[in-house]
């Protein structure tokens, strides 16, 4: 039996990917350091506690990954597969606590890879990267691009989280793929993000500004899509081997202003958008991810149409949320 410890276990993607793997012929072991605790900026107790609710097989652990001392605990578990997804999350919030963000991103990967170094070479890493590493480039996005120039401080925790995973791989043979999402949303959605800004927006009429006037596009990567795709690798650990990193997302860019389109038609409503011509400097304008490298290796892989997933996103709101 396979043996898997996913951290960031009460974080959006960590929430899907447990609820996934919970039926599976799988070992699971869970990490995370909020999840006993409420917290209006997120839904980690939420996630939790339905985790807790719905799962019977998975082993939850509260645990500090940016201490030493989660090696130790890390060693006990003596995973097979690692899929690190813990980390503080956003390029905005990472705009106004650079310092934070960056330490924090940098330090517990950090940790993973010191674990595989000296207690065990073998396991095998998955681990979470973004599409941020790319920036504002207007070259193609794809993984052979190598003129990487994050805009953000959590953007850059990711590039070198990649580069130091490709350092242990050549300098102490740690096996290790990087994942670079794209705009992942859905249910469970993060409350920083635009998504959840548009539900509030539409439900209570909550002010959302747009940026650049709301022509921002994004690839947006709807949450469920990305647990499959990690199950995906899981499955296939055995042939991870040194380190190798992967655009995950559906190559289905769209405008910001299409999705509130798309918001306005489920509401029935207008919401409350303001719209802006001023441009973050941390924003790029759009984002595209070329999912051609993933989809050679696994060729079943299907990626949900953004008005789909966003009415996937709006009737769970309305259904668990909104009651």
């Amino acid at each position: 039996m396979i043996k898997i410890l996913v951290t960031g276990s009460s974080g959006m993607i960590g929430y899907h990917l447990l609820q996934q793997l919970n039926d599976t012929n799988i070992e699971v072991h869970a990490i995370d350091k909020n999840e006993n605790k409420i917290n209006p900026l997120n839904y980690s107790f939420e996630r939790f506690n339905s985790l807790i609710k719905t799962t019977s097989n998975i082993n939850f652990y509260t645990q500090d990954l940016t201490s030493n001392t989660c090696l130790e605990l890390i060693n006990k578990i003596s995973p097979d597969v690692i899929v690190h997804l813990a980390a503080y999350a956003g390029v905005s919030d990472s705009f106004n606590n650079p310092q934070v963000v960056y330490n924090n991103n940098h330090l517990s990967f950090f940790n993973i890879l010191e674990y595989a170094r000296l207690f065990d070479k073998n396991v095998k890493i998955l681990y979470a990267s973004s599409s941020s590493v790319y920036g504002k480039t207007t070259l193609k996005q794809n993984e052979s691009n190598d003129l990487l120039a994050p805009t953000s401080s959590y953007g850059l925790s990711k590039l070198h989280n990649e580069q130091l995973a490709k350092l242990y791989a050549d300098n102490y043979d740690v096996s290790s793929v990087g994942l670079r999402f794209f705009t992942v949303y859905g249910e469970f959605n993060r409350k920083d993000m635009l998504m959840h800004y548009l539900l509030e927006s539409f439900s209570h009429q909550k002010p959302v500004t747009l940026y650049n006037n709301g022509l921002m596009e994004r690839d947006f990567t709807y949450v469920k899509d990305v647990a499959n795709t990690i199950v995906a690798f899981v499955n296939d650990y055995t042939n991870i081997k040194k380190h190798d990193v992967f655009n995950i997302g559906g190559h289905n860019s769209i405008s910001l202003n299409n999705v509130v389109s798309i918001m306005q038609r489920l509401f029935g409503s207008s919401g409350n958008i303001i719209l802006n011509d001023y441009i973050p400097p941390y924003d790029p304008l759009k984002t595209s991810c070329d999912n051609s490298k993933l989809l050679s290796k696994f060729n079943d892989l299907t990626f949900t149409p953004t008005h789909v997933g966003i009415e996937k996103l709006y009737k769970w709101y309305k259904n668990d949320i909104l009651g």
